[in-house]
């Protein structure tokens, strides 16, 4: 076992909290008891369900990671990263409460799980609470001060309760420890953005578009401020330009149609809706914007059917049902 060591041209690597022991026990030589906790962490963090439930949520099968998820704290009901992926998985699916549910009992079980703090988090952070959220943020941050995202999640309370030297200065720690980091990228112009420094914001993600033309969360910060600025042709090259390194994505196809709509283009926005819809056929709200184009093309009967696949794509979101009903009312009154 070799000790762990920076590489030169990056910061220090960041080390979990579950790892610290184990890292300074090779450090110092311990090579029996680094053995030892070493078969913990597999036990309690790298265990082979975890693995799966994760590989899903990244495939994006959420309902499928939920089964595992579900099934796995059923035999490990003490598993606090059981719980946290759980929470996850929920949050995935818009179960909000039953994530901050999740995430309370994973806190409780593991009161120093860094990944629960900064979810749990930005859970508590979209329902308004902004001090139990930055609560949350720091004590996430303080756990694992090397792991950037968390100076981005306290940098977000931050922003929201109106402080912006404080975001700011998390902004500068967050791209000290990763320069490289999307969320780092992404943050920063938020920031510049607050403080009516709309060109930097648009400089730097611009720069970072160019690094790394797949990321789709610089891609789409780049898109939604190119679009405030309506600079609409603009962003549309942008997204484009996304599409064509990620086609097997829905997200930049949607992006799109959204943007050729917003130029009354809905023709061709229908297209990008259907390209969305042959990467992912269960997409509900590429069902939906699709209805919303062929209903502008007058195309009512049509666009009832791409109601009625967005409802049954998405049969637990209640706002879908309210579009179905306006989308069969519209083309009854027709018929």
């Amino acid at each position: 076992m070799s000790v762990p060591r920076s590489q030169p041209w990056r910061p220090l690597i960041s080390v979990p909290a579950y790892l610290h022991r184990l890292y300074f026990l090779v450090a110092d030589g311990d090579g029996e008891c680094a053995e030892a906790e070493a078969r913990e962490v597999k036990r309690c963090v790298l265990h082979p369900e975890i693995t799966l439930i994760r590989r899903a949520m990244y495939a994006d099968r959420p309902e499928e990671a939920l089964a595992m998820a579900e099934a796995f704290i059923q035999q490990h009901p003490s598993h606090a990263v059981g719980l946290h992926e759980l929470a996850r998985v929920r949050a995935k699916l818009g179960s909000l409460q039953g994530a901050e549910a999740a995430e309370e009992q994973a806190l409780q079980l593991a009161p120093a799980l860094a990944q629960s703090h900064l979810h749990l988090s930005t859970l508590v952070l979209r329902r308004g609470q902004t001090e139990k959220a930055a609560e949350h943020a720091k004590r996430g941050s303080e756990i694992e001060p090397d792991n950037c995202l968390g100076h981005i999640q306290l940098g977000n309370c931050f922003l929201r309760r109106g402080e912006i030297d404080q975001a700011s200065k998390c902004s500068e720690q967050a791209l000290r420890i990763d320069p490289d980091l999307a969320d780092a990228v992404c943050f920063s112009s938020d920031v510049a953005v607050r403080r009516d420094n709309v060109e930097e914001a648009l400089l730097t993600l611009k720069n970072a578009v160019r690094i790394y033309p797949a990321d789709g969360d610089i891609n789409d910060r780049y898109v939604q401020l190119l679009t405030q600025r309506k600079t609409l042709l603009d962003a549309l090259k942008v997204a484009k330009r996304w599409s064509y390194f990620v086609s097997q994505k829905a997200k930049p196809h949607i992006v799109i149609g959204d943007l050729l709509r917003k130029l009354e283009r809905d023709g061709e926005a229908e297209i990008a809706y259907r390209k969305a819809l042959e990467v992912d056929p269960k997409n509900a709200s590429a069902h939906k914007k699709l209805s919303q184009s062929l209903s502008r093309l007058n195309r009512l009967d049509e666009a009832a059917v791409e109601a009625e696949r967005a409802v049954e794509s998405a049969p637990e979101n209640p706002t879908f049902l309210v579009f179905l009903g306006d989308a069969l009312s519209r083309s009854d009154s027709v018929s």
